[in-house]
Formats: structure tokens, C-alpha cells, sequence
């Protein structure tokens, strides 16, 4: 997967989260006038009004929240390319990446009070409605691909029926149901500022907080904020999956991947252990230690494993007519299964099958196992 964000060394800096005192220049970087040409200049998607709570929000990741944003672009690295795979592949505005900023800072562990977890904060029950497993082995709330997937899911069910994206944003925050009581509380269903005195007070400060969220991530260089580059090993991966049980340090020990480096790539699981499942789970791995890992099973023949790159062949293998053979593709970053049909003008059923998978999910880079004729050349094919 390729990255963008090519971010230089953190300034040394004195300042401290909210302590005005100790901000020498502060005000030079911050010019409400000049920051305000630039968010006119973004593309929201609704429109912004500007009062003291977007105010207020700016100085906080601007002023004096300087490190903690520096934090919060590092981790940008690593998932902003999945939030822009996922909303190209649905049509949705590309600014809403930045929505997870002000839900969990792109911390994909984090929990809240109420329950609700991971980068997009998703409470169990609207995770399992819009697709997730959540249980005492896998949490995939904080699967930073299958969330981003469910939670965009759940924005677009949220725009079907408000068809405004401030009003939408609201009622991720607080619910459909008390943004429905200040719609009917106004007699109409105006946007998010014609709404914000009938919301919570949290719901209040979201809009705005998105708003700064937004801005910071545009336009952190003009405020001295340079955050460091993140590791390699966390940028470039590769996906895998695996339908046997086996744990994480088994599979750190075979990789050469540290136990720390596999936890941060797969926090989803969160007994140490990739379960049984018969249609297989995920496993993400820098891309060197996916090459050791396959290597491994490809040379030792140990079957305990079963991967997409043993189990799947052997199980398709006794089905083969004499004229065909086995190939994997790379997904490209921007491709998923309809798009790779289409492409070979193969059945999107057909290769759900062979991939023993019901869903349309992918990791973007994903190998993907097809069943074609010798004659058939796949540019960049891989024999399996």
C-alpha cells in the first residue's frame, strides 16, 4: 500500500495542553482572519459558520495541543490511505477521513465510556448491524479495514435519510433519534446550524470540532506542527488470511515481524490468537515478513497453517479441468473482487467461491486466487 504523507521531524517545542502561559508567539501562527481564507478554501462538506467553539477547537489542536496533533498525523500514515480506499470505493466525500481525529484521535484501541470502540468509535450494537464480529475473541470494531467498511456503511444509511452531511455527522455523534427530536422540535430539517441549540452540548462542539480536526490535518505546516515518519514496517503491508487457529507469537516467531509491530497491524484480536473461522480471517504483515511467512509454509509444508496460499489450492485443486490452473492477482490499492471481475470479465460469484468468501470485502493489495484457462495471461499473475 503506498502512502502519501512524507512528514519531517517533530520542532522541539515547550508548549503544554492548555497552559496559555507558555506559548511564546502563539499568535503569530494563529490568525483567525488567514484561518478562516483557508477553511472557506477546504472542501467540507457542508457549510461553516464560524463562533467561539470552532474557535475554541482550533486552539486546542493548533495552540496548545501541538505535540498531541503531531501524535495524531504520525498515526495519519498509516490510516489514512485505508479511510480514502474505502470512501473512494463508495462515492463519499474524502474530507470525512478526518472524522476519526475527533472520534478517537486514530487510536484504533480506544474505548469510551459508553462502549463504543476503536477508530471510528462504534458502539457493539451498530458494529454487528452494519457487519462486525464482536466477541470475546475477535473485536473487529478495532480492525482498522472491516470498521472503516461498517462505519461507512452506517454514514451512508445516515445521508439516505437526512441528505446533509452536518446533519449526518450529528447524528453519528448523538443518534438518529435526538437529531429526529430537534428536526421536529424546529419544524424543519434545515442543517447542522440551524439545528445545534436542540442538540447536546457534546454534539454542540462535534461539528466544530471536525471542522478544526479538518483544518489541522490541511494545514499543520503553517502552525509549526511537524510530525515524525511513521515506522516502515507499519506502512507497507500485506494481507493474508488465515483459516486456522494460531497465535500471534507463533506467527511473530515464523514472520521475524516483533510481537509489538503484529499487535499494532492486528488489534482485533484480542486474546493473542487468530481463531478458527470457515471463512477465514485477516491477517495484516509488513510486506517482508509476509514474503518470510509464505515463504515458511511454501518450503516446510506445514499445513497447521491454513492460508489462503495452501488451504485454498488444495481444497480447488481435485476441481480442476485439465485446461485450467490456479493464479493469484494483487488487488491494486484502488480495486476490490467487482472491479477484478469486471476486469477479466470473470463472475463476481465465481471467484467469491473459489476465495470461499460470501462478502465483497478486501484488504486494498489483497491476493485474490482465480481459477482460469492456460490460455488466459494475467498481467502481473503469480502461478499458485
Amino acid at each position: 500500500m503506498k502512502f502519501s504523507w512524507t512528514i519531517g521531524l517533530l520542532l522541539a517545542t515547550n508548549l503544554t495542553f492548555g497552559n496559555n502561559s507558555k506559548l511564546p508567539n502563539s499568535n503569530s501562527a494563529f490568525d483567525m482572519e488567514q484561518i478562516q481564507d483557508r477553511i472557506d478554501a477546504m472542501d467540507l462538506p457542508f457549510g461553516v459558520q464560524y463562533n467561539f467553539r470552532v474557535e475554541k477547537h482550533l486552539k486546542d489542536y493548533l495552540v496548545y495541543g501541538q505535540k498531541s496533533s503531531a501524535y495524531i498525523l504520525k498515526r495519519s500514515q498509516m490510516y489514512f490511505p485505508v479511510f480514502e480506499h474505502y470512501l473512494a470505493m463508495n462515492d463519499m466525500p474524502d474530507m470525512l477521513k478526518y472524522l476519526p481525529i475527533v472520534e478517537s484521535r486514530l487510536n484504533p484501541t480506544e474505548i469510551s465510556e459508553a462502549g463504543a470502540k476503536g477508530l471510528w468509535q462504534l458502539i457493539p450494537a451498530t458494529a454487528r448491524e452494519n457487519g462486525l464480529i464482536v466477541n470475546d475473541e475477535i473485536d473487529e470494531r478495532m480492525d482498522p479495514y472491516k470498521s472503516t467498511e461498517a462505519a461507512i456503511k452506517y454514514l451512508k444509511k445516515l445521508y439516505d435519510r437526512y441528505e446533509d452531511w452536518s446533519l449526518v455527522l450529528a447524528a453519528y455523534n448523538c443518534g438518529p433519534g435526538v437529531v429526529n427530536k430537534a428536526v421536529r422540535s424546529t419544524g424543519a430539517c434545515g442543517d447542522f446550524w440551524s439545528l445545534q441549540n436542540y442538540l447536546p452540548g457534546q454534539t454542540k462542539n462535534y461539528i466544530p470540532k471536525f471542522i478544526a480536526a479538518s483544518y489541522m490535518a490541511e494545514f499543520y505546516l503553517f502552525h509549526n506542527i511537524e510530525p515524525k515518519e511513521l515506522d516502515y514496517d507499519l506502512q507497507f503491508t500485506s494481507a493474508i488470511r488465515v483459516f486456522s487457529s494460531v497465535s500471534l507469537s507463533k506467527l511473530s516467531k515464523i514472520s521475524g515481524v516483533p510481537m509489538s509491530t503484529i499487535i499494532k497491524l492486528n488489534p482485533s484480536y484480542v486474546k493473542g490468537y487468530i481463531p478458527t473461522k470457515s471463512s477465514g480471517s485477516y491477517l495484516v504483515l509488513p510486506k517482508l515478513g509476509m514474503i518470510r511467512f509464505t515463504d515458511y509454509l511454501k518450503w516446510t509444508g506445514d499445513d497447521s497453517i491454513k492460508t489462503d496460499w495452501n488451504f485454498l489450492v488444495s481444497e480447488l485443486e481435485p476441481m480442476l479441468k485439465g485446461d485450467e490452473i490456479m493464479m493469484y492477482v494483487f488487488l491494486s490499492d484502488t480495486e476490490d473482487l467487482y472491479d477484478l471481475a469486471t476486469k477479466l470479465n470473470i463472475s463476481l460469484e465465481s471467484i467469491k467461491k473459489w476465495n470461499k468468501t460470501r462478502l465483497d470485502f478486501t484488504y486494498p493489495g489483497q491476493k485474490v486466487l482465480l481459477v482460469l484457462n492456460k490460455d488466459t495471461a494475467i498481467a502481473n499473475g503469480e502461478r499458485a
